[in-house]
């Protein structure tokens, strides 16, 4: 029963945190390489299961690169994983940052 459920994993190395997530449906090989295009939806599929307008892997893609990180994705044996990799800044770097930020411009943590 475990296996309907998405797979969520974290881990952390000395220069970076990798974020994965799985869940069973697998995307065909061909269509692997357009899934980050903007409006992309995989043909064939059943619009009333997989809904969506095929923005969502495009703006996270985008957002990833915009954190310097990258997005992986694989999908084998009826399971599809993405995997996001972004980069540790170091603590000192944040610290003088935010000094040059005006007590305006910063907000709490969610």
């Amino acid at each position: 029963m475990y296996d309907q459920f998405p797979a969520i994993d974290a881990t952390d190395t000395m220069a970076q945190v990798t974020l994965t997530i799985g869940n069973q449906a697998e995307i065909p090989s061909a269509e692997l390489p357009h899934i980050f295009e903007k409006f992309y939806r995989v043909p064939n599929a059943d619009p009333w299961k997989q809904g969506g307008t095929g923005l969502g892997l495009a703006l996270v893609q985008r957002l990833v690169a915009q954190l310097e990180g990258v997005i992986l994705v694989s999908s084998a044996n009826g399971w599809t994983h993405f995997s996001i990799q972004l980069p540790i800044i170091e603590q000192q770097m944040v610290a003088s940052d935010r000094s040059q930020l005006s007590p305006q411009s910063v907000s709490a943590p969610i």
